[in-house]
C-alpha cells in the first residue's frame, strides 16, 4: 500500500515541511501571510477558470498552500506564547506580574516548577507564557491548574546547558513556547484566586480530590504511586528507583498515560460495545460512546497536553473503525495530526511525546499485518502470544530510531515486558477505573484492594527482575541526526522488502546500511583525529575531560560527580575507552601550559608562570599580585569556587584587560588542542 496515495498524508507532510521552516528560519509574520494570501488566491483562479485538469499545477499550488499555513501557524503561535514580546526591560527589571496557573510540571529534587501565562505586567494587559519556579515549600503547596499570582520580580532568561551534551532544558522549553522564567519566593508572590475556571482547571482539582481518595485506601506507597501514574496520570510520587527499573526495562511508556493507554481503552470499549453493531443505528450510538468515554478518560486523568493530543488522535481513529476501510484508517489518522498540528498547537511536533505516539500507531497500522501475514501459527496460545510479539515489535520498529536519538540506549528486553505486561495493562486500566469510582462513594471493597495491590507488586517486581538483566540493556549508544534519517529509511524499506521481495527494494535496504555504514565510517576519522580538553562545570568539584581520539580520560579528585558526564559524553561520541586520573598541579597542552591553582598550590611562595590559569577549590590567591609578574592568556574559574571569590577575581582580570571564564555563569569551555597554538580557547 502507497501511503503517499492518500490526500491527507500529502496535505500533513507539507503541513510539517511548513511548521520547520517557519519554526527554524523564523520568516517575518508579513512575508509568511502575504505568501499564504498569494497561494489561496492563486488555487481559487484555477479552480473558476476550470485548470484543474492540470493536476500537477494544482497540486503544487495546494502544497505551497500548505507549506505556507504551517508556516503562518507557527508565527501565530510563537507571537501569542513567548515572552519575547515583553521585551528587555522586564528582564533587567523587577516588575509586577499577574499570573495564571496553566499546568505544573514534574518537580525537580529541589524545585516545584509551572507552566504560566501572563496576564497583566505592572496592570498593563500582556500576553506570553513562562516558567515559574520555587523551591520545594517556598511558597503555599496549594498552587495548582488555574490559581492566580501577582509576584514582584524580575524575568530571568532559562539557563542553557553547562556542560557537553548535556540535556538541553532550554531548548525543549523554547519547543513549548517558553523562554523565560521567574523565580517565586514567600516574600514576592501572593496567590489571589484559587478558583478553578478552565476545564484542565477543574480536571486537575478533580484529580487531586480523587488522588486524596484513594490515599486513604490501604495500598502499598510504591503500589498507590503506580496506580497513580497509570490510571491519572499522576507519576510525581514514583520513586526513582522503580521509574529506572521501567525505564531500563523498555516498559517507561506504561507509566506514562498517553497512546498506549488510550488505545486499550478503545479496544476495550470496541471489543464491549460491539454488541450494539446489531441494532439499527448502532455503529453511530457505538461511535458516539467510544469518544464520550474516551474524553471522559482525558478529563479523569487532568487534560494534561499528552493525553488530550492521545484522545483526539483515537478520536479520529474510533471513526476510521466506524467507517472499516482499511485505507482510510491511515488517511484518518494523518488528519488527525494534521488537525491537531494546525488547531491545537504547530510546536508539538518538537515534543517527544508527539513523535513516539504517532511514530508507533502508524508502525503498528503498517507493520503489524505484514507481520501476520508472514507467519500465523494455528494453535490458539501460540497465535495469541505471536498477535502480541508482533503489535510489540511493529510498534518498537517505529519508536526504535526516536528512542536511540533521544534516550541513547536500548532495552533488548523490551518484548519481553510488552508480552508479560501490556496483555494484563487493559485488565489494570479496568480494575483502576472501576477502584477510582468505588472510591468516589466510599464502597471499595477490602478484596479488591488485596487483588489490586497484589496485581501491581507483581508487575513491579516483573520489572525489577527485567531491569536486573543488565546484560540485555545497551547503554550509551551513539546516534545523531543523521544516524536518525538513514535508520527510519532502512526500517522502512526492510517493511517494504517484508511485503514484496523485488530486487530494487533489496538495493534501497543495502544503499541505507551503506549510508550508515560511510557515516559511522566519517565520524571515526573526524574523531581519530580529535584531541579535547573540556574544563566542566560541577559544583564543589573540578573535573578535566580530555579526548584523544576515542579514549576519554577523566581528570579529577571527585569521580563520583563525572558518571553523569562520562555517561553524556560517551553517548555523543563514539568512544572505546575511559580512565579516570587524579588531577595535577601542571598539564602542558602542546605549546600551551595549564596551571591549576587550589587550596595547597596557593600556599606557594612562588607560583609558576602559565599561558592558562584554572582557579579551583577557593584558593587564597592575590590574584592582582600574580598578574603584575605574569600575564596568561586566559583565566578560569570552574564550579568549586565561592562566588564572592569569583566576583574579586573577575574585577583583577577586567583591570588588566585579561580573558576570564566562569564556568557556573559562561559553562564549559572546550580548547581543541590541535589549534591551540592559533586560538587560545573556544567557549562551550
Amino acid at each position: 500500500m502507497n501511503l503517499l496515495q492518500f490526500v491527507a498524508i500529502k496535505l500533513t507532510f507539507f503541513l510539517v515541511i511548513g511548521i520547520l521552516l517557519g519554526y527554524y528560519l523564523e520568516v517575518h509574520p508579513v512575508a509568511v501571510f502575504i505568501g499564504t494570501f498569494i497561494s489561496l488566491v492563486l488555487i481559487a483562479i484555477l479552480h473558476f477558470r476550470n485548470r484543474l485538469k492540470k493536476k500537477n499545477v494544482i497540486e503544487v499550488c495546494i502544497a505551497l498552500a500548505t507549506i505556507s499555513i504551517g508556516m503562518s501557524t507557527t508565527t501565530v503561535h510563537r507571537a501569542f506564547r513567548y515572552t519575547d514580546q515583553i521585551g528587555l526591560k522586564a528582564i533587567k527589571q523587577p516588575h509586577l506580574w499577574k499570573l495564571k496557573i496553566k499546568e505544573e510540571l514534574k518537580a525537580s529534587s529541589h524545585y516545584r516548577r509551572f507552566i504560566a501565562s501572563v496576564e497583566a505586567i505592572d496592570q498593563h494587559q500582556s500576553g506570553g507564557t513562562i516558567l515559574c519556579r520555587m523551591k520545594l515549600g517556598a511558597v503555599s503547596d496549594t498552587i495548582q491548574a488555574d490559581s492566580k499570582l501577582l509576584v514582584w520580580a524580575s524575568l530571568k532568561e532559562i539557563n542553557a546547558p553547562k556542560n557537553p551534551y548535556q540535556f538541553n532544558y532550554k531548548k525543549y522549553l523554547g519547543h513549548l513556547g517558553i523562554a523565560h522564567q521567574l523565580e517565586l519566593t514567600k516574600s514576592n508572590s501572593i496567590i489571589t484566586s484559587q478558583k478553578p475556571g478552565s476545564i484542565s482547571g477543574r480536571a486537575d482539582r478533580a484529580r487531586h480530590y480523587i488522588i486524596e481518595k484513594l490515599q486513604r485506601l490501604p495500598f502499598g506507597p510504591s503500589e498507590l504511586s503506580i496506580i497513580e501514574a497509570l490510571v491519572l496520570g499522576y507519576r510525581k510520587d514514583i520513586d526513582k528507583g522503580i521509574y529506572r527499573n521501567y525505564r531500563e526495562a523498555g516498559a517507561v511508556h506504561i507509566l506514562a498515560v498517553s497512546g498506549l493507554h488510550v488505545g486499550i481503552v478503545l479496544l476495550f470499549l470496541q471489543y464491549l460495545l460491539k454488541p450494539l453493531e446489531r441494532f439499527r443505528r448502532g455503529k453511530v450510538l457505538k461511535l458516539f460512546i467510544c469518544i464520550l468515554v474516551l474524553w471522559s478518560f482525558a478529563f479523569l486523568t487532568g487534560f494534561s497536553a499528552s493525553v488530550i493530543r492521545a484522545v483526539t488522535m483515537f478520536s479520529f481513529l474510533s471513526y476510521a473503525l466506524y467507517l472499516n476501510r482499511p485505507g482510510s484508517t491511515f488517511n484518518i489518522l494523518a488528519l488527525s495530526m494534521f488537525f491537531i498540528l494546525l488547531v491545537i498547537d504547530p510546536l508539538l511536533l518538537f515534543q517527544l511525546g508527539f513523535q513516539m505516539s504517532y511514530a508507533a500507531v502508524f508502525s503498528i497500522l503498517w507493520v503489524y499485518p505484514k507481520l501476520m501475514k508472514c507467519w500465523t501459527p494455528n494453535p490458539p496460545l501460540l497465535k495469541k502470544v505471536w498477535e502480541l510479539f508482533s503489535i510489540g515489535l511493529a510498534a518498537q520498529a517505529g519508536v526504535l530510531p526516536l528512542s536511540l536519538y533521544y534516550f541513547h540506549q536500548f532495552p533488548g528486553l523490551f518484548f519481553l515486558s510488552n508480552i508479560i505486561i501490556v496483555p494484563f495493562l487493559g485488565i489494570i486500566l479496568g480494575m483502576g477505573i472501576l477502584v477510582v469510582f468505588l472510591s468516589l462513594v466510599a464502597m471499595v471493597p477490602d478484596l479488591l484492594v488485596s487483588i489490586f495491590n497484589g496485581l501491581i507488586l507483581a508487575m513491579n517486581e516483573t520489572v525489577a527482575w527485567i531491569a536486573r538483566q543488565d546484560i540485555f540493556l545497551i547503554k550509551d549508544i551513539n546516534f545523531d541526526t543523521y544516524h536518525l534519517i538513514f535508520t527510519s529509511m532502512l526500517i522502512i524499506c526492510l517493511v517494504r522488502l517484508l511485503d514484496r521481495f523485488q530486487p530494487k527494494r533489496i538495493m534501497a535496504v543495502l544503499f541505507c546500511i551503506l549510508a550508515i555504514q560511510i557515516w559511522n565510517y566519517r565520524i571515526m576519522i573526524r574523531t581519530m583525529n580529535k584531541q579535547l580538553l573540556t574544563m566542566a562545570d560541577s559544583v564543589g568539584a573540578t573535573i578535566l575531560l580530555y579526548q584523544n581520539g576515542t579514549h576519554l580520560r577523566a581528570i579529577t579528585d571527585h569521580p563520583e560527580k563525572a558518571h553523569r558526564l562520562l555517561a553524556d559524553y560517551r553517548a555523543n561520541e563514539p568512544i572505546a575507552s575511559i580512565t579516570i586520573d587524579s588531577l595535577a598541579e601542571v598539564y602542558y597542552l602542546n605549546q600551551k601550559k595549564l596551571l591549576i591553582i587550589d587550596k595547597d598550590v596557593s600556599m606557594q611562595p612562588e607560583l609558576p608562570v602559565s599561558d592558562i590559569l584554572l582557579l579551583s577549590g577557593s584558593p587564597r590567591i592575590n590574584l592582582d599580585r600574580y598578574l603584575l609578574k605574569n600575564r596568561p592568556g586566559m583565566i578560569i574559574a570552574d564550579g568549586s569556587n565561592y562566588k564572592s571569590y569569583v566576583a574579586r577575581w573577575q574585577k583583577s582580570c577586567a583591570r588588566q584587560g585579561i580573558s576570564f571564564h566562569h564556568t557556573t555563569i559562561d559553562g564549559a569551555i572546550r580548547l581543541d588542542l590541535n589549534e591551540l597554538t592559533h586560538a587560545v580557547h573556544e567557549p562551550f
